[in-house]
């Protein structure tokens, strides 16, 4: 018996059908092994909450943010600005948002864009 575990996100209400496309796929011995997480973070839904971030620090902030990430699994956006004022300006842009942002939580930080080699 394997000793391991596949988890897989789904919309909510969709968990069924996760489970159903991989029998589908061939897999179905893989089932008992998988666990089907619903949430309402889901890559989409994130990518274009991302956009907006971005949009309200270029429009209302006033800046370029430094970088601009995304976790899934906890439907929080990480965006990082160059100085504390920025950072700021960020924060009040998010806040003060009309249209609301589609994630559990905007994250902005210092912080500057580094040349990984």
């Amino acid at each position: 018996m394997p000793e391991y575990q596949i988890t897989l996100l789904a919309r909510p209400g969709r968990a069924g059908e996760v489970i159903d496309a991989v029998d589908d796929l061939g897999f179905s011995g893989l089932s008992p092994f998988i666990i089907v997480n619903e949430t309402p973070y889901v890559l989409d839904v994130l990518e274009a909450a991302m956009d907006q971030v971005e949009d309200l620090a270029k429009t209302e902030a006033r800046t370029e943010l430094t970088s601009l990430d995304l976790d899934i699994r906890t439907g929080e956006i990480l965006a990082t600005a160059a100085t504390p004022e920025e950072v700021a300006a960020v924060r009040v842009a998010v806040a003060s948002s009309e249209e609301p942002i589609l994630a559990r939580r905007v994250v902005v930080e210092q912080g500057a864009v580094s040349n990984l080699q």
